[in-house]
């Protein structure tokens, strides 16, 4: 696995595909795993891209740092990356935690986002509870090891009844973490600010209040669930004697097209990235889909 080094770590990562391919895709793991749990995406896109996936620090063969993983910390390591290996840009997908370093990344480096897919994330910051929670998790770990966080995140991870071969695997990428790690990015996750505001004020799209990417697949099956959920309302509003609303008045209170999450989303095959225009100033126009599953 190559490696490199860092002010104090070494990174280690993931390159398959042709070196010299001209469209790049970065995978950024989820939290606790590490980059081995993209070898079947890996294997699917190497024959035609170049796919990178690096071990955040605290998991796989990356050591943890000093202090918490901060998401700009890892943002960092990520530009480092890219820069070491020539890539321009690259098509960046983010799961879970990975979503998070993908946001950062996007604030950091904007030109260096030329598509993205976030899976399993949220772009806002943890409310006061959400941050003792994860406090309580890395000090449950660093007590009772990475089997006590293999028993926390297994059924969180997976839908039950899970198959116990992939129960395992997921176990196995668990267990290429350490205590440490583990504790350091959930206090890193904890210290991570709501999504920024491009230089043109154009907002990252933030699947926590319902501003959508602007993927126009995404976008046409937004709006027809947006519709669709309307008229259940409506007619049930009807059953229930309520006065139906002027045209003008359910336009107002629409809001935002919605992205179909969780399973259901995963099912209709939602996960896709959509190339943005290179002429595009940063974020503006930028090809995202979200799909969101809190846990």
């Amino acid at each position: 696995m190559p490696r490199l080094r860092l002010d104090e770590l070494d990174l280690h990562y993931l390159d398959a595909g042709p070196a010299g391919a001209p469209e790049v895709v970065l995978l950024l793991h989820a939290f606790p795993l590490h980059a081995a749990m993209w070898r079947p995406q890996i294997d699917a896109l190497a024959g035609r891209y170049r796919v990178l996936a690096p071990d955040l620090r605290g998991f796989g063969g990356t050591p943890v740092g000093a202090g918490p993983s901060t998401m700009a910390g890892l943002a960092g390591d990520v530009r480092a990356l890219l820069g070491h290996l020539g890539v321009a840009n690259a098509a960046v997908v983010g799961l879970s935690m990975g979503g998070y370093v993908a946001f950062e990344l996007l604030r950091q480096a904007p030109e260096l986002v030329r598509a993205l897919v976030l899976a399993d994330t949220r772009a806002g910051a943890d409310d006061p509870a959400g941050r003792a929670g994860r406090e309580a998790f890395a000090e449950s770990a660093l007590t009772h090891g990475l089997g006590w966080v293999a028993e926390a995140m297994v059924p969180r991870l997976l839908r039950e009844p899970a198959e116990p071969a992939l129960a395992g695997l997921v176990r196995g990428l668990i267990g290429g973490g350490t205590p440490a790690g583990v504790a350091a990015a959930q206090r890193g996750m904890a210290q991570r600010p709501r999504v920024a505001l491009d230089a043109g004020g154009d907002r990252v799209p933030d699947p926590g209040d319902r501003r959508r990417a602007r993927s126009p697949h995404a976008a046409r099956r937004g709006r027809a669930d947006g519709r669709r959920d309307r008229r259940r309302a409506a007619r049930a509003a009807r059953r229930r004697g309520a006065p139906r609303q002027p045209r003008g008045a359910r336009r107002l209170q629409s809001g935002a097209p919605r992205i179909p999450g969780g399973a259901a989303g995963r099912r209709r095959g939602v996960v896709r990235a959509a190339r943005a225009r290179r002429s595009d100033p940063p974020i503006v126009g930028l090809g995202a889909i979200v799909v969101t599953v809190d846990y």
